[in-house]
């Protein structure tokens, strides 16, 4: 099998990792260390980036809320019908 590089480690930690279940982050780091067998595999980067790409990707954001408040007007805005 091929060593996988910094790039090929990159990509699983930033595209791959989003896509697993919260707390599998130790699990793929494991299976990608074993698959990879690069002795320069930095397993807590890895996880760091794994988690912060899962967390990003997988946040629960409130929608923002909408201002459907009616202006008051002090002044009642009158048409002038004569210059039409």
């Amino acid at each position: 099998m091929p060593r996988l590089t910094k790039r090929h480690y990159n990509w699983l930690a930033v595209h791959v990792a989003p896509m697993l279940q919260q707390g599998k982050a130790d699990e793929f780091a494991d299976a990608v260390e074993q698959f990879g067998s690069n002795s320069l595999f930095d397993r807590a980067k890895f996880i760091d980036v794994s988690a912060t790409s899962w967390q990003l990707s997988n946040q629960r954001t409130e929608p923002e809320p909408i201002d459907d408040s009616i202006p008051y007007l002090e002044k009642p805005y009158v048409i002038n019908r004569d210059a039409a």
